[in-house]
């Protein structure tokens, strides 16, 4: 006969000893995440090379394309990242409760500093695509932009 507190420590430590394998998968899932993230935003920069174009054609400041373009893709991260936390943070939350009973509940601990390492990396990576299309815009000549924007 085991006595329901040892029992608790005992099943924390069995869990504690399986924590590497979780900060593994944690791992995986924030570069498939980032993958993801960095991709659609790939795509959105990428499509919007012609406005880019067409906007400097009519002479606005490559500041200023960058400026937007780089505050728009900050801000698809930012409501993308705190919509992750939250929906993360209550998907954890519900499954560890779901596949508690009243003698095995034990407390997952993922320290906070991880989840803001994994989301700054996310709006690092969407800003990085979006200076990287930027340059690639910026060196192409204005009578082949005004090609592209007349397709």
């Amino acid at each position: 006969v085991v006595a329901k507190g040892e029992a608790r420590r005992n099943m924390h430590d069995m869990i504690m000893e399986f924590s590497p394998f979780l900060y593994v998968f944690l791992l995986l899932g924030a570069a498939i995440a980032t993958a993801v993230a960095l991709t659609g935003v790939i795509i959105n920069v990428d499509e919007r090379e012609v406005e880019i174009g067409t906007l400097m054609t009519l002479g606005a400041s490559d500041r200023f394309v960058m400026a937007t373009a780089l505050l728009e893709n900050a801000f698809l991260g930012l409501m993308g990242g705190v919509l992750a936390l939250l929906l993360g943070h209550e998907v954890s939350r519900l499954t560890l409760r779901a596949f508690s009973t009243g003698m095995f509940t034990t407390i997952l601990h993922i320290p906070w500093h991880l989840d803001m390492l994994f989301y700054l990396l996310s709006v690092g990576l969407a800003m990085l695509a979006t200076t990287l299309l930027w340059l690639r815009v910026r060196g192409l000549p204005l009578p082949q932009i005004v090609r592209e924007v007349s397709r």
